[in-house]
């Protein structure tokens, strides 16, 4: 009934549990020793009024802060289904294991992806432990559902803190366009840089007449460095 756990379990750190989301939008937190389910709650919604559920495709990411030991973190989620907005929730473990309530909503981006598939692919930087170098990396379709077709795609930057807050686009300069959209692949952040791969231009002339298509390609995207004076 295509109702698999899409992106696979994670685990999450300092502690004995896991998580897995699916495609109805819902994400199960479990004890890892014996696969108990201790929540279960709903982490994407449908807010484009379609017909189609908020499937999960995309694994969450996690970020905890400070992340000394398991009676002294706070973890927070970030995940982001199709057809909604990037979602962020936080754990406080203790509390949980006390009857506290798990996981619970508190951030959304200010933008939801595009109608169609397949939402979101995020990652998680952070320079240490220095809380406000905490970012967000985002690639989805810029427009389109590329469920069956090649579109094209953007990268954004959040700042983990409060993800309604877009710090920087792959649009806001021309010579930082992604290309088209490789579904299912997620930023790598490594060393100051954010790589990402694409998909290769589509051919649009069914008789192969048009121009070649653009090649797949890794964009890699860093600061530039000062200029010396």
């Amino acid at each position: 009934r295509d109702l698999d756990l899409s992106p696979g379990p994670v685990l999450l750190p300092n502690t004995n549990l896991l998580l897995a989301c699916g495609k109805q939008g819902k994400c199960y937190l479990m004890e890892r020793s014996d696969m108990r389910l201790l929540q279960e709650f709903q982490a994407s919604l449908n807010t484009v009024n379609s017909s189609s559920a908020p499937n999960i495709h995309g694994a969450p990411v996690f970020w905890c802060n400070p992340c000394n030991s398991e009676s002294n973190f706070v973890l927070s989620m970030f995940v982001w289904g199709e057809q909604d907005y990037m979602r962020a929730f936080t754990l406080n473990p203790g509390d949980f294991r006390q009857g506290g309530q798990g996981f619970v909503s508190v951030n959304q981006s200010l933008m939801h992806v595009p109608p169609g598939m397949p939402g979101a692919m995020l990652t998680l930087s952070t320079n240490g432990d220095n809380a406000g170098s905490a970012l967000i990396w985002a690639s989805h379709p810029r427009s389109g559902n590329a469920n069956n077709n090649t579109v094209e795609g953007i990268v954004r930057a959040f700042a983990a803190a409060d993800i309604s807050k877009e710090l920087w686009n792959s649009k806001q300069n021309p010579n930082d366009n992604l290309g088209m959209f490789a579904k299912f692949s997620p930023p790598v952040v490594a060393n100051g840089k954010v790589y990402v791969g694409t998909f290769a231009d589509p051919v649009l002339d069914p008789n192969g007449l048009g121009p070649p298509p653009q090649k797949n390609k890794l964009v890699v995207y860093g600061l530039l460095p000062s200029p010396r004076h």
